[in-house]
């Protein structure tokens, strides 16, 4: 799981962009340290809630899902373009 999490961190995107930490056996936790989302991140006002980020969250679902074959939960915990310095998901990998 960290070599696949290493190379997931660092495909694409300059290191340090994205970092996950194994929280436990079936959690993985998930840090933007930008935003990635071409529509809003040049987006001056923040956004009042986290609706809009949940096409992130759909796609850790769809990325995770894929790659481990297994039934995934992901939870946004915040934005970047919320006013958070962060965009944070909580992945749990279920049994």
């Amino acid at each position: 799981m960290e070599e696949f999490l290493k190379m997931a961190s660092t495909h694409e995107v300059k290191e340090g962009e994205i970092e996950y930490t194994i929280k436990d056996r079936n959690t993985i936790v998930d840090v933007f340290n930008r935003c990635f989302c071409g529509q809003v991140k040049q987006t001056k006002d923040p956004f009042i809630n986290l609706l809009y980020c949940h096409c992130s969250a759909e796609f850790h679902k769809q990325f995770f899902e894929a790659a481990l074959g297994k039934p995934i939960d992901v939870k946004l915990t915040q934005s970047i373009i919320s006013g958070a310095k962060t965009c944070n998901f909580i992945i749990h990998i279920e049994e």
